[in-house]
């Protein structure tokens, strides 16, 4: 039993002097991409919901201080404008540099659908307001962002939680990734120190030259995987993905009331022509406010 574990070690201890440098640098790299990706999902996320409440105040000053109107109708409105400007003007002006490299991004990501799914997903949720009761436009706004599959699965294949997850345990795998491969380098080389003869200066010279080097390296391992941690710890730290959420999730809340509060009944009415869900029936639409957005 003893010789099994001694060779099961030994194995260990030359697949980690051969690859686990090369996996905790590929494991890095591809964490910061993967983080990379999942930030630019939850900022995109986040700048709709921004402009979405930028056009709110927008609407309310212009439009709503002169005739007030139906809630869902003016949400539609709403919805639809911030829609056009964020992408459909975008794509056909390319006014900035980076214009058509977001936009293929947004299209790469899904983005653009999980926008029309957001929009539409929240119009079906404006039916059911009523002025007489209640409404948890908070509930509102998290339920349609966490039915939303687009936004929650990159390239709609791996979920977005998933990754998050992921990314949050990582920096301890690293810490433990390093300090397996010392202890790997330490269990190896201690039987070599067995074998030394210490008569022989020369061969007990070049036997504890060997180990020391094989200390060296083992150690190393676990600085390395002390740095990757510290780094991507920083790295989840300030590009939050809880935090844009959060922040994502409050702007739509805030645009939401705004609206709400500055309406004066609510009759159910079809959502946006933009955003009906494929195979709807034709139903009778409520024509679009007229907006005048400096």
């Amino acid at each position: 039993m003893t010789h099994l574990i001694n060779e099961v070690c030994n194995a260990m201890a030359s697949f980690a002097n051969a690859y686990l440098f090369t996996f905790m640098f590929v494991g890095f790299f591809a964490a910061l991409v993967l983080k990379g990706v999942v930030h630019y999902m939850m900022r995109a996320q986040f700048n709709f919901a921004k402009e979405f409440e930028k056009r709110v105040h927008r609407y309310l000053d212009k439009e709503m201080s002169i005739e007030k109107g139906d809630y869902e109708a003016v949400l539609a409105t709403i919805m639809d404008k911030t829609w056009v400007d964020t992408y459909e003007l975008r794509w056909k002006n390319m006014r900035r540099k980076l214009d058509r490299v977001a936009s293929l991004t947004d299209r790469l990501f899904l983005i653009e659908d999980g926008a029309k799914r957001l929009i539409r997903d929240t119009l079906k949720e404006a039916k059911y307001a009523r002025l007489d009761q209640d409404v948890n436009h908070a509930g509102t706004a998290r339920f349609v962002l966490s039915i939303n599959p687009y936004f929650n699965n990159i390239f709609g294949v791996l979920p977005l939680r998933t990754a998050n997850n992921l990314l949050a345990i990582l920096p301890g795998l690293f810490i433990i990734g390093g300090i397996f491969g010392t202890f790997l380098g330490i269990t190896a080389g201690i039987p070599q120190l067995k074998e030394m003869d210490p008569t022989n200066a020369e061969v007990a010279k070049t036997t504890m030259g060997f180990f020391l080097d094989n200390m060296a390296f083992s150690l190393n391992t676990s600085v390395v995987g002390i740095l990757f941690s510290v780094c991507l710890t920083v790295i989840n730290s300030v590009f939050s993905s809880k935090q844009l959420h959060n922040e994502c999730v409050h702007k739509l809340v805030h645009g939401l009331e705004l609206v709400w509060r500055e309406t004066l009944h609510n009759q159910s009415k079809p959502q946006s022509p933009h955003f009906e869900e494929p195979g709807e029936e034709d139903v009778e639409l409520v024509p679009p406010l007229p907006m005048k957005i400096a």
